[in-house]
């Protein structure tokens, strides 16, 4: 492994970690752009995103604990900028196998769960995890949102029942939805690509 102040990705991949650079034209640390900018640049990088199973195959072989973060989405601009910018950039320097992103109560940030893991995978190189709920979303909206996440470069979902939304005592399935987690890993099964 090599350490360098301007590394701005590193990857954990078959136990090596790989270190990827840029520079600006300066010669200073430049960041990464964004993958709808420079889609090659992006699929260099995506393939460094391990499964989460293969983490901790490898951990095993390893004989070693798998390091993991989990995150809760955040509640303003404020606060994402805290995360993504401070909070997660000095956690990496822990090394993580990987990190997760849970959902707000009632799958309530569906889609802030997602933009928070593509930022960790894009601007941290860092694998990540989504959790998907069966709260208040039907199939048809859950097939929606696996297709966002195989579109982000996302590989690795936590699929959940979830907890009912605030003031709801007992889980009711959505109608048109699933009741319980073992159906929505069968559907994210038969959707592949995860």
């Amino acid at each position: 492994r090599r350490d360098n102040d301007n590394d701005m990705s590193r990857s954990h991949e078959k136990g090596f970690s790989v270190v990827v650079s840029w520079r600006a034209c300066d010669g200073g640390a430049a960041t990464l752009p964004d993958p709808c900018i420079l889609p090659a640049l992006w699929s260099t990088i995506a393939p460094l995103i391990r499964l989460i199973r293969d983490i901790f195959d490898q951990a095993r072989a390893d004989r070693r604990p798998v390091i993991s973060l989990e995150f809760f989405p955040t509640k303003s601009e404020d606060a994402d900028r805290t995360l993504l910018e401070k909070t997660i950039p000095a956690l990496r320097e822990l090394h993580p196998d990987f990190c997760s992103v849970t959902y707000g109560a009632g799958g309530s940030t569906r889609e802030k769960t997602l933009a928070i893991v593509d930022r960790i995978q894009r601007e941290q190189n860092v694998t990540a995890m989504a959790h998907l709920t069966c709260v208040n979303a039907t199939i048809e909206e859950t097939g929606e949102i696996l297709e966002r996440t195989r579109e982000m470069g996302i590989k690795n979902i936590l699929a959940l029942r979830g907890d009912p939304p605030r003031g709801v005592c007992e889980f009711v399935r959505t109608n048109g939805g699933f009741e319980y987690s073992y159906e929505l890993v069968r559907y994210i099964r038969a959707a592949g690509g995860f």
